[in-house]
This record gives structure tokens, sequence and C-alpha cells, in this order.
């Protein structure tokens, strides 16, 4: 009878210091290549957020994310932002799958396979994200109310993808807590440095044509 009795306590004191959790992570790319990227991790019980990020841990986030409190509704947590002026920094030429839950361990370098062009690069995603791998079992998801979510935002049309959700430039995926969640998409950049040098070029072609046909005629003269 007291064994039975000493698991109804451990249930009930893991119900009672169990909160809700929220996860929403947004990917902004623009049109001039420069990329936000932020994630909201927050919980109706502060001790679940402040179990899962420690002093230690978001000391060391400070070194690549600005970290701000996130507050919505009933829910409390933080907020980190990483920004990338240019994607390019941040691609490579050969395969690249990203995992989402490497938030703690460091700055992505490679997020993107890019297949460079002179006027346009074509970039596809191949993202990985494990719930699991990042939030205790203890710990209670709503999935009902989409608590687990993750957004890419364009400023233009993306070519392909796999998301539950678009609207507009915008795409969605609902994440699932009980399984590693793919997450793929592609879409192309122009090169503005490369269009205005060749329209430089070009400029400067046509004018040197202009020039010599211009002396050739007054010689004939």
């Amino acid at each position: 009878m007291m064994r039975h009795i000493k698991y109804i306590i451990v249930i009930l004191l893991l119900l009672v210091c169990t909160g809700c959790v929220k996860l929403e992570e947004d990917m902004e790319i623009k049109s001039n290549k420069s990329m936000t990227y932020t994630i909201n991790l927050s919980s109706d019980d502060k001790d679940v957020v402040d179990k899962y990020f420690n002093k230690d841990d978001i000391n060391n986030l400070k070194r690549y994310y600005s970290i701000k409190e996130y507050k919505k509704d009933n829910y409390k947590g933080i907020k980190l932002v990483w920004n990338v002026k240019n994607i390019d920094d941040v691609s490579s030429t050969s395969d690249v799958v990203f995992s989402l839950n490497s938030i703690k361990d460091s700055i992505p370098t490679n997020v993107f396979k890019v297949s460079k062009g002179w006027f346009h690069n074509d970039y596809s995603a191949n993202f990985i994200f494990n719930v699991e791998d990042i939030i205790d079992e203890d710990i209670s998801i709503d999935e009902s109310n989409n608590n687990l979510i993750f957004k890419v935002m364009f400023d233009k049309n993306v070519k392909s993808n796999n998301a539950d959700k678009v609207k507009g430039n915008t795409l969605i995926w609902n994440l699932d807590s009980s399984n590693t969640n793919e997450i793929n998409f592609s879409f192309s950049m122009f090169n503005y440095s490369h269009i205005i040098i060749t329209i430089i070029f070009a400029l400067f072609f046509l004018l040197v044509t202009i020039l010599s046909f211009k002396k050739i005629l007054e010689k004939r003269v």
C-alpha cells in the first residue's frame, strides 16, 4: 500500500511542477539576402523555462543571439534572435541537413545548400526537428492549440515546400512532438551586385562602341 502511495505522490508532484510549453520558431528571409531567425520558448509555468535555460546556458547564448523576455497571453519565457546580413555566409554548395534542435550548442555555420549562378542563386533548405531532444518528457505540450510552430516568411514566392499551410509568402509547419519533423523548401535570390556589374560593363561597352563608331565616321568625312 505504501508503495502505491509513493507512486501517487510522485505523479502528483510531476503534475504540479509541469507546465504547458509553447515553441515558435520564425525565419524571415528578405530579398536583399538578409535573414532573421527568431525562437520563442515559453510556458505558463516560469520554472519550466528556467529548467531548460539555466544561467550558464543564457550567458553562452548571449554570444550568438540577442535575448529578450517573451510574454504572450499567460505564457512567459525567452526570445532568441539571430540576425544574418547575407545568407550566402551560412550556405554551402554541399548537401546540408540543418538541425533546429541545436540552438543551445552554437551559432549555425551552414543552413542552406546553394547552387550559385551569375544573376541568381538557388537555395534549398533541409531542416530536421525533434521536440523530444530539447523538451523533457515530464513537460506537457498542448498540440491542440498549435503550440509547436515553425514559420518561414519571404518577400516573394518560394519555388517548392512541404509546409502544412501556405499563407501568401509565409510557410507554416505544425510540429509533431512525438516524431522527427522534416522541413523542406527552396527559393531563388537575385545577385544584385552581379547584375549591377553587368549593367556597368554593358554601358561601358556601349559607350566605347559609340565613340569608336563616331571616330570612324569623322575619318571618312
